[in-house]
């Protein structure tokens, strides 16, 4: 190889070095998620059937990427007669000036009981204040199934709350409905109330 040869192969392979060294930095730079220095989150209210006295606790996620609260431990058991059961929460989010956001997925963790021939479902419904655009994600059980269950909505982010450090009220509706067999075969589903296993509402965050 001649050395004006080995000069060129010297340049193009530091080019491309440097090259792919540049597109690591945008793509890592680009990977940084956008987050609000400051983000607050409480129960404003809550209503339905299921709810209790336990309910009301809420927090920002640690990175602040999430939601996190419960409803209160609520059931709906055939045994027990309550077919259907709900609750309503309202969430109280504030965050710094200049940044909006959108959920972009939801998780809810309970456990189930369904024998052999009885049914369960899991419904939550989520939106912002005065929008008509509501996210639904319902979770059907056939029995026999028992033990802890997730269910998961993973959205796109098509509606972003408006930008501004004001009051944003988030509502999150939880129901659970249960039916027995045909030879009376039990069905039970809950959700779980325990901070331990809170229900969670990604966000999506852009500086506006």
């Amino acid at each position: 190889m001649s050395e004006q040869l080995r000069r060129g192969t010297s340049i193009f392979l530091a080019a491309t070095v440097g090259l792919a060294a540049a597109l690591v930095g945008v793509s890592a730079a680009e990977a940084d998620p956008v987050t609000p220095p400051e983000l607050s989150v409480k129960v404003a209210g809550y209503n339905g059937s299921g709810c209790s006295a336990t309910n009301g606790t809420a927090r920002p996620g640690v990175d602040k990427q999430s939601v996190e609260f419960t409803f209160g431990s609520f059931a709906a058991d055939t045994a027990a007669g309550s077919l259907t059961k709900a609750c309503s929460v309202l969430l109280d989010i504030q965050h710094s000036a200049g940044y909006a956001w959108a959920p972009t997925g939801f998780t809810l963790k309970g456990r189930l009981d369904v024998e052999d021939g009885a049914k369960a479902v899991q419904t939550s419904s989520y939106f912002f204040q005065g929008s008509d655009e509501i996210y639904t994600l319902a979770t059907p059980f056939d029995g026999p199934v028992q033990g802890p269950y997730t269910a998961n909505d993973d959205s796109k982010p098509t509606t972003w709350y408006q930008c501004g450090p004001t009051k944003r009220l988030f509502y999150v509706k939880s129901s659970l409905a249960v039916q027995a067999g045909p030879a009376g075969e039990r069905a039970f589903i809950s959700i779980d109330g325990q901070e331990i296993t809170a229900s969670k509402i990604q966000l999506k965050w852009k500086r506006c």
